[in-house]
């Protein structure tokens, strides 16, 4: 295949969760994304609801899972959003997998402007870019919260600047 020569690698130093088998074992992939939930405490999954029917049984108590279908009307405005966040420096990943995983990744371009990435050499290709996907995922629906304002991403320092700007311009 096309992999990296670099994946055996990456799974010795933990990039790359390997599982026994020509398929992803998605009990292991499950019980890390459980672990994930304990470490990191998220609001919510994204997830792409094609095949994803044990995801959502396993996963439907724990945490509130978010659609997101894999079409041009979703990705595209997630895939601008990820986009300005890169060239603001916002987005930042030494992940060496990552960074092979965007050298696999073309922009795809519609009629009407809309984007999304694809795998370099098309569907049938064994290039993967799931990681890019999935960031640029989480960054698009950050970014989609901060917007409608259900979230606040400023750092306690940037807070409590804003907090005394604001009493700044109080007239008592």
């Amino acid at each position: 295949g096309t992999d990296s020569p670099k994946i055996w690698k990456w799974i010795e130093q933990g990039y790359i969760t390997a599982t026994p088998g020509p398929v992803v074992d998605q009990e292991v992939l499950f019980r890390d994304m459980e672990a994930d939930l304990e470490k990191y405490s998220p609001r919510e999954i994204l997830y792409d609801p094609y095949n994803a029917s044990a995801l959502m049984a396993r996963f439907k108590d724990k945490i509130d899972l978010v659609e997101c279908k894999q079409n041009m009307a979703t990705l595209s405005p997630m895939a601008k959003d990820y986009e300005a966040a890169i060239y603001e420096g916002a987005v930042v990943d030494d992940d060496p997998v990552m960074a092979w995983e965007i050298s696999n990744a073309d922009v795809y371009t519609d009629a009407n402007g809309n984007i999304k990435p694809i795998k370099h050499g098309g569907k049938k290709s064994n290039k993967h870019i799931d990681s890019v996907i999935s960031s640029m995922m989480c960054v698009g629906r950050t970014r989609y919260l901060e917007r409608n304002g259900e979230i606040d991403t400023r750092t306690p320092e940037q807070i409590a600047a804003d907090m005394e700007e604001m009493l700044k311009n109080i007239d008592i």
